[in-house]
């Protein structure tokens, strides 16, 4: 489920409201390739624009990082491991982990990121796992199966730094604008992500929709509220993205 079809919506719209040339990651999935297929796919995606980034107009330096859902755990682990990447946690992997460790090493560190509903913490059950997790449109048993599919062919073991985002090293993670859908199981892990970044003064914005589910931006279309939601989303993290590239100019003068 999701490809650069079913997220181009988003994604132009974030194109059109900021001017800011998108890249869409056609990753793998799970469960013809578990993880950590599709972290290796976004790095290595990464590392692509990093070297290309000029030819869209862009600059290495001001690379921002977005996905929801699992995407948004990608995210998160991008930023994770391009400011402290894990060598222990990559040579699990073998030569090949060596090899993605070595490129990480070489990256830029993005300058922003926003996780939408992310997946940050795949072992603990948060209040809202209870409060929200039948008869909306990520339930227990979606997250049964979508557990299952990316893990359990895993060559890593389940609990895993380059599986569960808040198991690793978050302490020099990026600027983070962290978007919740209210009504959503995975909530409480957004915010505990949040919380956690606060923690180490990782500068931090957290956007909570109330009243919507999981996946909301997917009805930015046709439904008014959540569209104009999706709109305020998109133009406070502008906003957010500006501020940390004034704070980092004044820094720098």
């Amino acid at each position: 489920m999701g490809n650069v079809d079913t997220h181009h919506e988003f994604c132009h719209a974030v194109c059109e409201q900021t001017g800011w040339p998108v890249v869409s990651v056609d990753y793998r999935l799970a469960p013809e390739c578990p993880a950590p297929a599709a972290l290796k796919d976004c790095i290595t995606a990464y590392a692509w624009l990093a070297e290309h980034c000029h030819t869209l107009g862009a600059l290495p330096s001001r690379i921002v990082l977005a996905g929801d859902s699992a995407g948004g755990g990608l995210s998160t682990l991008i930023a994770q491991q391009l400011t402290a990447p894990n060598e222990n946690a990559w040579l699990d992997l073998g030569a090949d982990g060596q090899k993605m460790f070595d490129l990480l090493k070489k990256l830029p560190a993005p300058l922003a990121q926003m996780p939408l509903y992310p997946v940050t913490d795949i072992e603990t059950d948060y209040p809202s796992w209870e409060l929200y997790g039948e008869g909306l449109l990520l339930d227990h048993a979606d997250v049964a199966v979508f557990d299952a599919a990316c893990l359990e062919n895993s060559p890593l073991p389940r609990i895993h730094i380059l599986n569960s985002p808040m198991l690793g090293d978050n302490s020099k993670v990026c600027p983070t604008y962290i978007v919740a859908a209210e009504l959503d199981v995975l909530r409480d892990e957004a915010f505990a992500y949040a919380k956690q970044l606060k923690s180490y003064k990782v500068p931090v914005e957290t956007h909570t929709v109330l009243g919507a589910p999981h996946g909301f931006i997917h009805f930015m279309s046709v439904h008014q509220g959540l569209g104009q939601e999706t709109k305020n989303i998109i133009h406070g993290f502008g906003g957010f993205v500006r501020e940390v590239i004034s704070t980092k100019s004044r820094l720098a003068a």
